[in-house]
Parts: structure tokens; C-alpha cells; sequence
């Protein structure tokens, strides 16, 4: 007698599962894009207005501090970490939830696999006797 999966049994249930299946995907890839690009057109919050500092002062050989990276002409505005946050979250949800589906596939060939080995097994000891 050959073992079967439930999953093989039951037509409806891996129907079921692949509608369920789909529809998580769906919904992960919604969150991440919302998460990442929804949020990416709103500009940051402008900083709060601190007591202006005093002009930097030039040391003896002539050299005046810089307070901010070459290139960028405010250092307060920056990237706004908020949708790189949430569109890495959304990416690392993802490939876990592929890495799950993955291996709820392969496990459910490797039981139909087991099954029949099982039953050529059993065959084989039943002839030989």
C-alpha cells in the first residue's frame, strides 16, 4: 500500500493552498512596495532651528574646519531612513517566505519519494519470502 501526502490526497486542499500561497505573495510584495516607494516623495522634516554657532575660526596654519561631507550642501537633510527600512524588512520577508514555500515543496516530493521506496521495499521482502 502506497502512503500519499495529504497534499496528494486532497485535490482541494493543494488548490486552496496555492490560492493562500499566492495571495501571501501578493500581499508581501503590496507591503514592500508601499513600505519602500510609498513613503519615498515625502520629504523629510526640516530640522529644528538651533542658536546659529560662530563662524569657525582659522588655526595658525590657515586651516578652517569643515562641518559637513564634501558634496552635500545640507547635512541635515540626508536619506531618509524610513523607506530604505521598510523595503529592506519587505525584501528579507520575502526571500524567507520563498525559502518556506521552497522547502514545503521539496519536503512534499521527498515524502511521495519515501512513500515509494517504502513500497518497493515492501514488494521485494514479500517476493523474496
Amino acid at each position: 500500500m502506497r502512503q500519499t501526502s495529504v497534499m496528494q490526497r486532497n485535490p482541494r486542499l493543494r488548490s486552496a493552498l496555492a490560492g493562500v500561497y499566492r495571495l501571501a505573495v501578493w500581499a508581501l510584495l503590496a507591503f514592500t512596495f508601499w513600505a519602500g516607494l510609498g513613503h519615498a516623495d515625502k520629504a523629510p522634516p526640516p530640522p529644528p532651528s538651533a542658536p546659529s554657532a560662530a563662524a569657525p575660526v582659522a588655526d595658525k596654519d590657515g586651516f578652517v574646519p569643515e562641518s559637513r561631507p564634501p558634496a552635500m550642501n545640507n547635512v541635515e537633510a540626508g536619506l531618509p531612513a524610513a523607506p530604505l527600512v521598510g523595503a529592506a524588512y519587505g525584501f528579507i520577508w520575502l526571500a524567507v517566505f520563498g525559502f518556506v514555500v521552497f522547502t514545503l515543496r521539496r519536503t512534499t516530493q521527498l515524502e511521495a519519494d519515501i512513500a515509494d521506496l517504502r513500497e518497493r521495499i515492501a514488494r521485494t521482502q514479500a517476493g523474496s519470502q
